[in-house]
């Protein structure tokens, strides 16, 4: 699974500046903080490109089939990519009458529940489930 640059980047630094998925930060990093936002653009695509680079690197490298799945287009269209995967997992051209296409079909009959990542829980206004016990000190 690869990701897009551009949604990595406000979203890792989101990451890293609450400590949890579930909110944003209350500012615009690149007008509040110009400076530090052009750094952290250069350190994140940077190590993105290393990380990505390996990646492709073993990918050819190695014996082994690999299929990179863009997580955009999965969440934002996902029956092609998974008819995409079904087929590279099965080896099959045509998922036509397979378990996999049932699969597919019962995926995409929960309608935007396909393409919910995770439960945000901004409702709880608590960390990740692993700092729970540190938000209630």
């Amino acid at each position: 699974m690869v990701r897009n640059p551009l949604d990595v980047i406000l979203s890792w630094t989101n990451l890293v500046c609450q400590n949890n998925h579930n909110t944003k930060v209350p500012f615009n990093f690149s007008e509040e903080y110009p400076n530090w936002w052009q750094q952290n653009v250069e350190k994140i695509v940077n190590e993105m490109k290393r990380w990505y680079g390996t990646l492709i690197y073993h990918a050819r490298k190695r014996d082994v089939p690999t299929i990179f799945v863009r997580f955009e287009d999965l969440c934002m269209n996902p029956k092609p990519e998974l008819d995409l995967l079904m087929r590279f997992f099965t080896g099959l051209t045509n998922l036509k009458g397979t378990n996999a296409e049932r699969r597919v079909s019962e995926v995409m009959a929960l309608g935007d529940e396909a393409t919910k990542t995770y439960d945000l829980k901004d409702s709880s206004k608590k960390f990740n489930s692993t700092m729970k016990n540190y938000n209630e000190k």
